[in-house]
Formats: C-alpha cells, structure tokens, sequence
C-alpha cells in the first residue's frame, strides 16, 4: 500500500512557488538567526543555541562552497557531537519517549539510520518531501539517547540547502514549528498509531508548518513586484520606487507620483490593523528575517 499524497502534493507546489520569490535575491544558503525550538518552553540556552548556530553555519559556507559532505551516518553522528557533545555514538539501550517505546530496539538502530538515509539520497522524493520524511524516520529510530530532534533537524536543514533551498525560512526546520508549536506535538500523537503506509498526517503537518513560515515573506515580496510594476506602468523612474513605497507603508504624505499606490494597494498600516495579532507578529517575523538575509 503506498501513501497517499493529497495533502502533500498541494503543500509542496506552494512551498516551491514561495521559494522562487523568496530565495531570489539570496545568493547563498543564508547563516542561522534566532532562537532554537527548545527555547521556547525553557527559556534561553545560549551555549547549545551557539552550538547549532556553529554548525549550522558551517554547513551553509560548505554548501555556497561546494565543498558540503555526503549526508551519511558517519556525518550524522558528527552532527549530533557537534550540537550535543560526546562522539555521535548511537544509543545501545532502549528508551522511552513520550510514555511510548520507540519503533526501533536499539540493536536495530544502525540498520534502520542506514535505510533512511538511503531513501532520502535516492532522489525518489522531491528535496522537501524527502527532508521531511528522512526528519519523522530517524526521530521514529531515536538514535540517541538526548539531543535526536536538533540532530535530525539539522541533518534535514543540510539537505535543504543542498538542493537549493537559501533564506533560513526554509532551511532553518528547528525554527519551522515558530508559528503554531502545537501543530508539531499533535502529529507525532498521529504518527505514533499508524502503520509506516499512513505517514501522510505527519509529513502534511510537518510541509504545512515550512509553507507556513515562508507565505507571509513571499506575499510581501510579490505585493512589492506588483508595486513596483504599476510604478513603471506609470511611467515613475524605478530609482523613485524604493523611497514612494516606504513613504507609502509609513503612512506618509506622497507626491503625485505616488497617487497609484493609494489608488490599487492597500498601505501597510491598512493590512496590519486587519490582521489578527498572531498573523501580524508572523509578518513582521518573516519580512524582518528576510531584509537581515538580504542585507548579508
């Protein structure tokens, strides 16, 4: 029985069409910013935020480089070292997560890593799916004792990046769960009585959660093409274009030359007093990390 792809199939056109406009004036996999996901119910962890901005980081240069490592177990466990400590050693007792005993003993756990690092370099999959998927498989395998999901994650973020992926929007998957943390918990509630053929819930929720945390940077990107297109329509020196729109989003008063903006668009200070609070917070999150990637 294979998986349906009802809901993913629609999800990754989206994420697709958010890159395009997104990543555009990225040259480069963008460096780490913010927090990490443990943060946000235990407070700051600057040690193990520097931790995983170093490694991740260092993946970025190596992939604008060309110069990125094959993603195989041995760089696997290196990566859970360099976020966590020790020397990557997978677990060699067994565990509980949750109140629920992992699907893999740890006798297994080498077999099983080696089988899902392999599905996720067969190319089968497109680059998000199979990022994804290779995230829910090791964190079902639980290789190690501490420290499984900023491992996984990273070694999906690395994954990303090395097939193109650029604003941390996308690569950055420890922070994808930032807009609606519960929706990352309930999946695996999902995940957990289901059959390896009904993975669909879990990867839609995991590929809802990065269109997600890219829509709101790239409709902001689009509604500037469209600004900027009725400007030139218009007959306006596109070197005018950048100070009419920031004049325009601040509520300033604009010269004649600006009249089609309050003619076609809704200002800035419109669509935030519409949005709800939660929406707006996002917005701002998104546009702000996308201005800092761009700005290098």
């Amino acid at each position: 029985m294979t998986m349906s792809r009802a809901r993913i199939d629609p999800l990754l056109e989206d994420i697709e069409a958010q890159r395009l406009v997104v990543d555009r004036s990225l040259s480069r996999p963008a460096r780490w910013l913010g927090p990490l996901r443990r943060e946000g119910r235990r407070g700051p962890q600057p040690r193990e935020r520097a931790r995983y901005a170093r490694t991740f980081d260092r993946l970025a240069d190596q992939v604008a480089a060309g110069t990125a490592p094959e993603l195989d177990a041995a760089l696997l466990r290196s990566l859970h070292a360099s976020i966590v400590g020790g020397d990557g050693a997978y677990r060699t007792r067994e565990v509980r997560v949750g109140g629920f005993t992992t699907a893999a003993r740890a006798p297994a756990v080498t077999g099983l890593v080696e089988q899902a690092l392999a599905r996720a370099a067969d190319g089968s999959e497109e680059p998000a799916l199979a990022a994804a998927r290779l995230h829910m498989e090791l964190l079902l395998v639980h290789p190690w004792t501490d420290g499984n999901g900023r491992a996984v994650r990273m070694a999906a973020s690395l994954m990303l990046m090395g097939h193109g992926f650029k604003s941390t929007l996308f690569t950055a998957v420890e922070q994808h769960t930032t807009p609606m943390p519960g929706a990352y918990s309930r999946a695996f509630g999902l995940l957990r009585s289901s059959t390896p053929t009904q993975h669909e819930p879990w990867l839609a929720s995991h590929l809802q959660l990065m269109a997600w945390n890219s829509q709101f940077a790239a409709a902001y990107r689009l509604r500037e093409d469209a600004m900027r297109q009725a400007l030139t329509t218009a007959g306006i020196d596109p070197a005018s274009h950048d100070h009419l729109m920031l004049a325009y989003d601040r509520g300033e008063s604009l010269p004649a030359a600006g009249e089609i903006l309050q003619r076609d668009f809704p200002a800035w200070v419109d669509l935030a007093r519409r949005m709800h609070r939660d929406k707006r917070t996002a917005f701002a999150r998104q546009v702000e990390r996308l201005v800092a990637e761009e700005s290098g």
